[in-house]
């Protein structure tokens, strides 16, 4: 007798049935011999191994479709089997991007004894495939089931992998199966924005402002943008439509804003594409605003001088009044009555205040809509006067341009700005010291003082003055020197004060930081009272005369000096006295090794007339042996006294060269030579025509004390060579 057992087989219940309505499988294994049904469950997994190990060949294939967002595709199941197939059934986890049609499932011509449903629940994808009389499938390959789903908007690709694949044969039971994945594609472009709001700022009407709006494909096929939706005709876009954007790529679109009225503004614009999931739109935002600027013009000009002040409105509103002020820098000094309206002005009246370096200027018009005519141009001027070395900046401290808009009366100047006021100025460059010197009430004393211009307008000497009389300049005045140039100013004084003087030299200029410049000169003015000496060319052995010269401008009573002389030369305490010191005494005595002080005088209060001239000559005795060459007398410690005890000399000390040169033997008439001269000299000695004491004894030849024939004889021998 053969066993049967009932077995229940975990395939989902086909939609309408229940478990209690699932076909009873009766499966007609025998048992093997001798054994009953408790011996069996061993034997039949072992078979049950066998079997499956036998199998093989059972794949499902998933298909793989793309579509557009919203599209409705079809998905097609097939199955290549080697097994007898009753039942089948898939589970896939998928996402939200799928929606199955409902009744779309569609049975090939295998399954024409089947049943199917296809259905997402909880994000897994069910198909199953079954037959009430658990019929098998026809053939060994090809589709089984059809369905059709709808497609989401988002672009993506829907792996649809099997997380259960179950097959059951005829008798219910399990067939070991394999799947092929397959896919479903959202082919779609995407667009994300870098940003949705756009700010373009606080920005002036009347020009042209852009922004670039960043556009990121985000989707999996090129994104087509067409162009822009603005809300405002101010806003537009200079890019080249249709901008194609590649999947995953970014590009730019501009964004144009052209402001034509002041005011804040919020409007939007819309990107035009091939987008179909989400927003497109961007926020734009802008503060525009009238340009309506005051400029305070640069200037240039030279210290002193007089400039005018330009202020330069360039408006977008009409300006009806405007009021102005100014705290001057301290280079600056307004020209009162200066400050005028420019040919801009309608009927419009002006109102100026100064108050120390603080102006204040107010413009209106009393006529309803007057405004300043023009869009650009100088509103008003005003005069400065230039002061100082540096420049400087102007601008307005306070600055208010008026316009009527939207039916009131307002401030509109959005900003105002400064002028450069360049100071071209000299700078006087001189010494504060000159000193002239000593110098002889005869002469004019003189000197310089150089002045230099270092800086970058001419320099105006308009006069120099003296505290003291006896002071001139050569120069005319005014004076102008160039800019990196000088001048000398030539100084003179002709005082008649034998004393030391000084006086302030006063320069008037227009130099901004030194319009006075004060020099200190100083000097010395005396009497030229000076001696001076010569000596006569000597040959040793003969007597040396030195001659003393007065120059003097004061009558003298009386002088004093030392003469100092080298040890080859000895005074004689003789003198000679000419006519300029007639009447004068002279006293000689030794004060030193070679230094003689010598005192003239007079003991009758006589004077020596002011003039020039010898006075006296000092005779001295030159040693024989004095060797030939130069030497150097020299006079000091001098003194000339007045008739009111003063020494008036003038100089200091004094000196005077000596030649001495060896004297030829018998050369009586010291010429050099020795010839028939010498010997008429001698001749006329000896017959008393002239005195030997005139030749220091050149005359006694033969040296025997005595002038005499002798000397004759000791002549002749030496010019005939016999000596």
């Amino acid at each position: 007798m053969t066993q049967t057992k009932r077995m229940r087989h975990n395939l989902p219940s086909p939609p309408g049935e229940g478990p209690g309505v699932r076909p009873v499988m009766r499966h007609n294994l025998p048992s093997p011999p001798g054994e009953g049904p408790g011996v069996r469950p061993l034997f039949c997994l072992l078979l049950a191994l066998l079997s499956l190990m036998a199998r093989a060949g059972n794949v499902v294939t998933l298909p793989t479709v793309t579509g557009a967002p919203g599209d409705e595709v079809t998905l097609t199941v097939s199955l290549q089997n080697t097994d007898a197939v009753s039942a089948v059934q898939v589970q896939c986890r998928v996402d939200d991007g799928l929606a199955v049609v409902a009744g779309s499932e569609v049975l090939s011509d295998r399954a024409a004894a089947h049943s199917a449903r296809v259905g997402i629940r909880d994000g897994v994808l069910n198909i199953m495939v079954w037959s009430n009389a658990l019929a098998p499938l026809q053939g060994s390959s090809g589709e089984v089931l059809s369905f059709r789903v709808v497609l989401g908007n988002e672009p993506s690709t829907i792996a649809l992998v099997a997380s259960r694949v179950t097959l059951t044969d005829p008798d219910g039971n399990p067939v070991a199966a394999t799947a092929t994945d397959g896919s479903v594609t959202i082919g779609a472009p995407k667009v994300q924005l870098a940003s949705r709001d756009i700010d373009y700022g606080h920005i002036p009407i009347r020009d042209t402002y852009h922004q670039s709006l960043q556009v990121t494909n985000v989707g999996n096929v090129p994104l087509t943008v067409t162009g822009i939706d603005p809300s405002a005709p101010e806003f537009s876009s200079e890019t080249a439509f249709p901008l194609v954007i590649a999947a995953g790529a970014t590009d730019y679109v501009d964004l144009t804003y052209r402001p034509v009225e002041r005011g804040a503004i919020e409007e939007t614009v819309r990107l035009l594409s091939d987008n179909i999931a989400g927003t497109n739109t961007i926020r734009l935002t802008a503060d525009p605003f009238a340009v309506n600027e005051l400029h305070v013009g640069d200037a240039s000009g030279i210290a002193d001088s007089t400039v005018t002040i330009h202020l330069r409105v360039n408006n977008m509103d009409a300006i009806s009044g405007f009021q102005l002020e100014f705290d001057l820098p301290e280079q600056l000094r307004y020209v009162d009555g200066s400050f005028a309206l420019s040919s801009r002005k309608a009927d419009h009246q002006l109102t100026v205040t100064h108050h120390g370096q603080h102006l204040t200027a107010i413009a209106w018009s009393l006529t309803d809509g007057a405004t300043f005519s023009g869009e650009d141009g100088d509103i008003a001027t005003f005069d400065v006067t230039l002061s100082g070395r540096y420049g400087t900046e102007l601008r307005a401290s306070k600055a208010m341009l008026t316009a009527t808009y939207r039916g009131k009366d307002m401030d509109v100047l959005s900003d105002h700005y400064g002028g450069w006021i360049d100071i071209q100025s000299p700078q006087l460059n001189a010494t504060d010291q000159l000193d002239l010197g000593a110098t002889p009430v005869t002469e004019t004393a003189q000197g310089t003082v150089n002045v230099y211009n270092g800086g970058g307008a001419p320099l105006r000497i308009d006069r120099v003055v003296f505290d003291t009389l006896g002071f001139t300049v050569a120069e005319a005045m005014p004076l102008v020197i160039e800019p990196w140039q000088s001048v000398d100013l030539h100084v003179t004084y002709d005082g008649q004060e034998q004393a030391p003087y000084a006086a302030w030299m006063q320069l008037y200029s227009n130099d901004p930081d030194h319009r006075l410049h004060n020099i200190r000169v100083t000097g010395s003015r005396y009497a030229p009272n000076f001696l001076s000496f010569t000596a006569d060319e000597v040959v040793n052995g003969a007597d040396l005369l030195v001659h003393v010269d007065l120059g003097n401008y004061d009558p003298i009573e009386g002088l004093q000096f030392d003469l100092h002389y080298p040890q080859w030369f000895t005074p004689t305490g003789e003198y000679t006295v000419v006519d300029r010191a007639q009447g004068f005494s002279v006293a000689q005595r030794t004060v030193g090794q070679g230094v003689t002080r010598c005192f003239v005088y007079s003991l009758a209060d006589g004077t020596m007339a002011p003039g020039e001239g010898r006075i006296l000559t000092l005779p001295f005795t030159t040693d024989p042996d004095t060797p030939e060459g130069e030497y150097t007398l020299t006079i000091d410690n001098i003194k000339a006294g007045t008739g009111a005890l003063t020494d008036k000399y003038a100089g200091a000390e004094e000196q005077c060269t000596v030649t001495v040169s060896h004297r030829l033997w018998g050369d009586v008439n010291l010429d050099g030579t020795v010839d028939v001269a010498d010997v008429n000299i001698v001749v006329n000695i000896i017959l008393g025509l002239d005195q030997a004491s005139n030749y220091d004894g050149r005359a006694d030849v033969d040296s025997n004390g005595y002038v005499d024939v002798g000397d004759v004889n000791e002549l002749v021998n030496i010019i005939l060579g016999k000596d």
